[in-house]
């Protein structure tokens, strides 16, 4: 083994796959020239050659018996500097290894350098009337030969080889046979389109700006061009014109030369927006999101890497874009949940990594929503951040009237549970008679959400989960929400084994649709959840059939509540606007206002008058006061009020540390032991709050259970918890997320 003293420098290594921690490799004085951090490496560990990524070069070592750096991937993709810092932010602040980190700047496609998919195009190789001799000859000795020659006669250029054999019915082998005696030939074509390919949209000119869109635009403006760091934050009431602030602003980057980032929250919005930013920037464009193929998303990267893209839009990922001279990042619907990682470390919050990468490259950040997060117009106030405001929307419509419907005088009046009130029935007919559409929310999907045994009182649950099972009724069965457990209708309780006392409650998207249909059979109702939007495209193909007017009624759980703008939508109906409201967590109220105030928005964005039905058991409640009226405002005050009384965020910083495995009593038995050791670490500045079961306490066979840190620093507390969390026995795992969405 070489010794340290033969090598010019040391590089630290994260791999990535295998050990968690930098691994130290010696360079020799001509890859000492070459090597910089972020540049992608071959090394050995344990005999086996692999990848990693060169984090820091050093001048020395104190490790003995270091092996040689094997060689520096030149041609790989290689971390730009930025993002390099920007790992290091997220590894301390979210207390993951830097290896973990890297993994999601550098994704598999790229690593593995994924190609674009090819499929075979069939054409003739020789003239026509030789092509018809051929398939003469062969007609009795080979007819499955001839019947794709006589296909081939009837097309004008050719066929890709699957609808080829589709259309002759016969098999490979006959195809490969002409191919190999000349008759035909097949030519390898790229089949991977770029996901901007498919996007429809006519090219814009800006509009003129409003007095409040352009003082927003102004302030933006002016720190892009100071080219200093700032984070300004769009407070604007649904249909207020944000997204036109956002073109002007991008438009205004570009002219500088710089880069601009745009994250939506969810993959559902990405086609929308695309068609938006394609329609001022086309040709200038990539975009990065879960729904594209290893190819699409290869390409991508390649475009903005390369810098033939300088406008890139997605999800949360796409904050890792490795863009060059960044100007500007802009987060829409900044306080959406699904920013934020909380399935796997590091659990980030995009929004909050977005603004440390604007800070890196003293960069402007835009935060826009018509319902921020608590914490972001907290910031606003204190005036750490920019804070601009649209009270009107942007076209002459105004916001929508609001219905707030008792639901319990509707059970009166039904001496039962009624599912629609009378208002939303006559409201809905007398809307889709005049040729306009309405929305449906319901947070619930499926048909029923629990199955009662009438003998025992028991509901029936997932095997693998602490959660009630759902009825589905298109596929006759149960399913858990949480692990995809399917299984058909019981015939006798799981529990006391008792024949058919089964009793269905609860609703899901599925029975209003089937109740919808009941009451008006000729109304067309599409449903957008995630049982109808599982294959690649169908959020785009289910929003184009409803904008051009092919269905009068959407019906969806929240991803219709998000960004939608559609001008025939005149009527939003929430069916149970007090869902979510008792649930035992801080946010609850929040996350309760975001999405009544988000989907009433949904109504009357065009030129016709919007109208909102908001039907609650808790009418006087003021959470559904407040969202009822889009007044973000008094929400706000009244909300801050109850979080600085109770020391919750932003007046703290708050971690959840889960732990997890399959065996209980040796999960419970590891999260005491690292609950007692944090206990004897953690400053009295700090609160720990009991260790407990999780909200959900199984899933998956896996049991859980948390304890929360509360306390004015994030980051001093996760530097914490790497000693009594290092240690864990195997089989199981804890996981640490740092400013946790729910504590449920």
């Amino acid at each position: 083994m070489a010794l340290k003293t033969s090598f010019e420098a040391y590089a630290l290594v994260a791999l990535d796959i295998g050990c968690d921690h930098l691994l130290t490799y010696g360079l020799n004085a001509q890859q000492k020239v070459c090597a910089y951090p972020g540049a992608r490496v071959r090394v050995k560990v344990r005999g086996h050659l692999r990848l990693g990524t060169l984090v820091s070069i050093e001048s020395s070592s104190n490790f003995d018996n270091i092996l040689p750096v094997e060689e520096i991937d030149t041609a790989s993709f290689n971390l730009p500097s930025d993002l390099l810092e920007l790992a290091r932010w997220m590894s301390s602040y979210y207390a993951t290894s830097l290896k973990r980190v890297l993994s999601l700047m550098t994704p598999n496609h790229v690593k593995e350098e994924k190609q674009a998919q090819t499929a075979n195009f069939i054409t003739r190789a020789k003239p026509k009337h030789e092509i018809a001799q051929i398939a003469a000859d062969l007609r009795t000795k080979s007819p499955a030969r001839a019947k794709i020659l006589d296909v081939m006669l009837g097309v004008k250029k050719g066929l890709f080889a699957k609808e080829l054999l589709e259309k002759a019915n016969v098999s490979k082998g006959a195809l490969d046979a002409l191919i190999s005696m000349g008759a035909l030939k097949a030519i390898p074509i790229d089949i991977d389109k770029s996901p901007l390919d498919t996007a429809e949209f006519f090219k814009t000119l800006p509009k003129k700006l409003n007095p409040e869109q352009q003082s927003a635009f102004d302030k933006i403006i002016s720190s892009i061009e100071d080219k200093s760091f700032d984070v300004h934050l769009i407070h604007g009431v649904t249909g207020s014109g944000k997204t036109e602030v956002y073109l002007q602003a991008i438009d205004k980057v570009l002219s500088l030369g710089k880069s601009a980032i745009m994250l939506v929250p969810e993959v559902a919005l990405t086609h929308q927006m695309i068609e938006r930013l394609q329609s001022r920037f086309a040709g200038n464009m990539a975009a990065l999101h879960s729904r594209l193929s290893m190819g699409e998303r290869l390409d991508q990267w390649k475009k903005i890497r390369e810098g033939k893209a300088r406008v890139i839009i997605g999800p949360r990922s796409a904050i890792f874009s490795p863009c060059e001279n960044l100007g500007l990042i802009i987060i829409d619907e900044e306080h959406d949940s699904s920013y934020k990682e909380g399935q796997k470390m590091p659990s980030f919050h995009a929004r909050d990594v977005a603004i440390m990468r604007a800070k890196i490259n003293s960069a402007t950040a835009v935060l826009g929503s018509a319902t921020p997060a608590l914490e972001s117009f907290f910031n606003a106030k204190l005036g750490k951040y920019n804070l601009s405001s649209l009270t009107k929307r942007a076209a002459t419509n105004h916001l929508p009237d609001v219905h707030i419907v008792d639901m319990r005088r509707e059970f009166e009046k039904a001496k039962g549970y009624a599912l629609f009130s009378d208002l939303f029935l006559s409201k809905l007919k007398e809307k889709i008679s005049q040729g306009e559409q309405a929305v449906i929310f319901l947070n619930r999907r499926g048909y029923h959400t629990t199955l009662l045994c009438l003998s025992c009182g028991e509901v029936a649950k997932c095997p693998s989960c602490d959660v009630a099972l759902t009825f589905h009724k298109g596929k006759n069965a149960l399913s858990c929400h949480l692990c995809g457990f399917f299984s058909a209708l019981y015939n006798k309780c799981p529990s006391c084994k008792h024949l058919h006392p089964f009793q269905f409650k609860g609703i899901g998207t599925e029975l209003v649709e089937k109740s919808l249909k009941a009451l008006f059979p000729e109304m067309k109702t599409l449903r957008m959840d995630a049982d109808t939007t599982q294959r690649k495209g169908s959020h785009e193909a289910i929003l184009k059939q409803f904008k051009t007017g092919k269905a009068d009624v959407l019906i969806g759980t929240q991803m219709i509540a998000k960004g939608m703008d559609i001008p025939a939508v005149t009527l939003a109906c929430i069916l149970s606007a007090d869902m979510g409201l008792q649930l035992p967590d801080f946010r609850a109220s929040e996350t309760a206002f975001q999405l009544i105030a988000q989907l009433a928005g949904r109504s009357g964005r065009g030129a016709l008058k919007g109208e909102v039905v908001l039907q609650t058991s808790m009418p006087t409640n003021s959470t559904i006061l407040s969202a009822s009226k889009e007044d973000y405002l008094s929400f706000y005050e009244s909300e801050i009020e109850v979080r600085k009384l109770f020391g919750f965020p932003p007046f703290s910083r708050i971690i959840k540390v889960l732990f997890k495995g399959k065996d209980s009593l040796k999960t419970l038995g590891a999260a005491e032991k690292a609950f007692q050791k944090v206990q004897t670490l953690l400053p009295q500045s700090y609160t720990l709050h009991p260790l407990v079961p999780a909200g959900y306490a199984k899933i998956k066979d896996i049991f859980r259970y948390q304890f929360l840190i509360r306390g004015k620093s994030a980051l001093e507390a996760s530097r914490l918890l790497e000693g009594p969390l290092s240690q864990m026995p195997h089989g199981v795992e804890a996981h640490i997320d740092v400013d946790p969405l729910t504590l449920f």
